[in-house]
């Protein structure tokens, strides 16, 4: 089997963990955020991206660890890990606030891709008090796939 790449839906956009308001060593913190579960049977790939918009103190950090997991359904039956992206650790050097785009593209491998998937992410503030931040995810898919016989 091959595939082509139907270029009429190149790109569609996915929810993932919705924002979510995040305290130090308070709610939410250290605390895995679960998108959506989405039906990715007919895409090659898909491009993860976290958003974040956080007041940390001095020295202090936000890290924000961030997997696809994939599922054989829409309620996560068997889920597992798909791929896990590069952990994100921001550290301020003087007190205030930050916002970031980070993104990474995960190719969703027929062999391991059960046809769901959604994202999870996990933030983490370093500090015991007062830092907060407001986390988010999202995920565009493309191309979309098509399976064609072997010439």
């Amino acid at each position: 089997m091959s595939y082509a790449y139907d270029p009429r839906f190149w790109h569609s956009a996915l929810a993932g963990p919705a924002p979510t308001d995040i305290v130090a060593a308070g709610s939410g913190d250290a605390t895995a955020i679960n998108g959506g579960w989405h039906d990715a049977t007919l895409y090659h790939s898909v491009m993860a991206g976290v958003t974040y918009l956080a007041t940390i103190a001095s020295t202090k950090t936000l890290s924000l660890a961030c997997i696809i997991q994939t599922a054989s359904d829409s309620s996560g039956t068997g889920a597992a890990t798909l791929a896990t992206l590069t952990t994100l650790t921001v550290t301020t050097v003087t007190a205030g606030t930050n916002t970031l785009l980070f993104a990474e593209s995960v190719v969703l491998d027929k062999s391991t891709n059960k046809g769901y998937i959604r994202m999870v992410l996990t933030p983490d503030l370093s500090n015991t008090a007062t830092d907060t931040a407001t986390v988010s995810g999202f995920m565009i898919t493309g191309p979309h796939r098509i399976e064609q016989p072997n010439p």
